[in-house]
């Protein structure tokens, strides 16, 4: 799951959200410096991932995906579950989602630049760059995958591997719909 799953899969709580979100991001020592709500969400962000990666539904959306680009699979299903997540929000949740996300902006604003300035650049490419509104539509995935390929030192080599969400359009829409309900029991138990 990609950063909008990550943070829909966390409490209301503006530190369990950033650490969701940033444990990818600080690593190491730093860690251990951290307050104890993003330390909780970087829990929650592997328990996340470790779910996701094992289950059977999110291993057969990596199979969708075409051999030569089978190495980038975990990758692409992850984002392409964000668009699907962002297609069925009103599913998942009761606030709509551009307000969910302006939320989410305001809370990291507030916070991070006072309390995590380590964080601050991270947090401040998110909200101008929209990441989290980029779900919504395939062009904005298409943005997605270019700005994920920098941060592999490879700019554009993901841009081409939007042909493999639609030419999978349907089938990985139906393993979302499958998986996420099972993942939010596993996270909320």
């Amino acid at each position: 799951m990609n950063w909008l799953a990550h943070i829909h899969l966390s409490p209301p709580d503006i530190e369990f959200q950033l650490g969701n979100v940033l444990a990818d991001v600080i690593k190491g020592e730093a860690r251990h410096a951290l307050p104890p709500g993003i330390q909780r969400g970087i829990t929650c962000h592997h328990l996340i991932d470790n779910f996701t990666d094992a289950h059977v539904v999110f291993k057969q959306s990596r199979q969708r995906i075409s051999l030569p680009n089978r190495k980038f699979a975990s990758i692409l299903v992850d984002i392409f579950y964000d668009h699907f997540l962002s297609m069925h929000w009103l599913d998942y949740c009761a606030t709509p989602l551009n307000d969910f996300i302006n939320t989410t902006y305001h809370g990291f604003e507030a916070y991070v630049p006072t309390h995590l300035p380590q964080a601050e650049r991270f947090t401040r490419y998110m909200i101008d760059q929209d990441w989290l509104r980029e779900y919504q539509t395939v062009d904005g995935i298409e943005r997605t995958l270019t700005r994920v390929s920098h941060r592999l030192k490879r700019p554009g080599l993901l841009t081409p591997m939007l042909a493999e969400l639609r030419h999978n359009y349907a089938g990985l829409d139906t393993d979302f719909s499958t998986f996420y309900p099972q993942l939010h029991t596993h996270v909320l138990a």
